[in-house]
């Protein structure tokens, strides 16, 4: 029987973690053992007790916890320690998975040995109004480089693929695209082009936003960018890697290494010479005033 260890990270999600983890335990068949590993990342809610007093008995469910904030990754990571699975699958706390995925990636899974990423359903903090439909892309190299495209809840990892991707590093905000790049620059990655989870975008979300100002949403991600391709480069020698950091500098007004990237001449090597030249303010502003008319 295989078994697949379920990490989730904990923090202030007590209206939506039992739904988490009643739908990962659903999962469980005669077949395939799950495992739960939830660590509570100094919630200054009622999460860790409404995890203890529903889930202590279950042998299934492991809990752990912080008496303090360390943060998201360093959750991650101890969760990770405590897992026994010969399956990885990240998940969010206050996510819902579709009935029948963890067989539906893990039958793809098993067929190369790769990890395999579905789609998401991005939905209001009820569930109810739905937002957004999206599969995952196939991705390169120079790709992941200059985006995720890969969503951390939507994927199985074998164990022997982890090597290298965990421990993550704690001072990054959020874990979804050092894992997808470490996976993509190992050709570990398979895709399904099915949804396999649904996701919460509220105000609580480390990174997942809808409607607003585009320009503000951007700048919170690319502002944490910086620090996931500094943690990079402590690893990898990639030149993908300086288009990628002159993208996140050009938009918010920092010197750039290049300004016109004629290899790989993209939407990224657009973004570049028009938020130099022009302001990534102006920029956004520009399209986003023909977008709403």
């Amino acid at each position: 029987m295989l078994k697949v260890s379920y990490l989730v990270p904990l923090y202030n999600k007590e209206d939506y973690i039992e739904e988490c983890i009643d739908s990962i335990l659903q999962e469980e068949t005669e077949n395939l053992e799950i495992e739960i590993c939830v660590v509570d990342d100094g919630s200054l809610d009622h999460s860790l007790q409404v995890v203890q007093n529903r889930y202590g008995d279950d042998q299934r469910v492991k809990i752990a916890s912080f008496l303090v904030n360390k943060g998201k990754n360093a959750a991650c990571n101890k969760a990770f320690e405590m897992s026994t699975g010969d399956y990885i699958c990240l998940f969010g706390a206050d996510d819902v998975v579709v009935p029948g995925r963890t067989e539906k990636l893990l039958n793809v899974s098993l067929l190369d040995n790769k990890a395999v990423y579905g789609g998401l359903i991005a939905k209001d903090e009820n569930l109810k109004e739905e937002y957004f439909r999206q599969y995952p892309k196939p991705q390169s190299l120079y790709s992941i480089s200059m985006r995720n495209g890969l969503s951390g809840g939507c994927v199985i990892i074998p164990i022997d693929n982890c090597n290298g991707v965990f421990p993550i590093p704690e001072n990054l905000k959020f874990e979804d695209w050092w894992v997808g790049y470490f996976l993509v620059k190992m050709d570990k990655v398979s895709i399904l082009n099915e949804y396999v989870t649904y996701y919460r975008i509220g105000i609580q979300n480390d990174c997942g936003t809808y409607g607003g100002d585009p320009y503000s949403n951007v700048k919170k991600d690319y502002v944490r960018h910086l620090d996931y391709i500094t943690e990079l480069r402590k690893l990898f020698d990639n030149s993908f890697l300086d288009k990628s950091e002159d993208l996140r500098n050009s938009f918010l007004g920092q010197p750039v290494k290049n300004i016109f990237y004629f290899k790989n001449f993209d939407s990224i090597s657009i973004k570049i010479i028009l938020f130099k030249f022009f302001g990534a303010k102006r920029v956004y502003d520009f399209f986003y005033f023909f977008k709403k008319n």
